[in-house]
């Protein structure tokens, strides 16, 4: 059995690209595979991401917001962190979580990596993680 296909949503209307469409199983599966070293492998991820305090930050393909949030800890108050999905179910629950009170805010809007709906040199840093395999060939 392929379980990567059982989280698999509708590709969105402007990309061919896989999306996922049940957060919560994804989140599981996630767990799983980094074999509780999820926590400590993303927050390394973040680190060798760049980001230092008030930067704003991109997370291309964000799914359900687990990078996101790490570069919020980063980022800090005073920083902004947007994090760019086509999945509404994840967005959905990424938006739900809840972020440490020390964090930059994070905001999340969908769109595809192909063709991102925002400003040229908004960002100071921009990071992805587990979606390069979901885009079209």
């Amino acid at each position: 059995m392929n379980l990567g296909r059982l989280m698999q949503g509708k590709p969105h209307a402007d990309t061919p690209g896989v999306t996922i469409a049940t957060p919560r199983a994804y989140e599981l599966f996630g767990d799983v595979c980094f074999a509780d070293r999820r926590n400590s492998a993303f927050t390394r991820l973040a680190e060798l991401g760049g980001a230092e305090a008030a930067d704003r930050v991109l997370d291309v393909g964000c799914g359900t917001g687990y990078l996101t949030r790490h570069m919020a800890s980063l980022a800090g108050p005073d920083g902004a962190v947007t994090g760019v999905d086509p999945s509404p179910p994840v967005l959905d629950y990424a938006r739900r979580k809840k972020q440490r009170a020390d964090s930059a805010p994070c905001t999340y809007q969908e769109g595809i990596a192909d063709s991102l709906d925002l400003p040229d040199a908004a960002f100071d840093t921009v990071v992805t993680s587990l979606m390069l395999h979901h885009l079209p060939e």
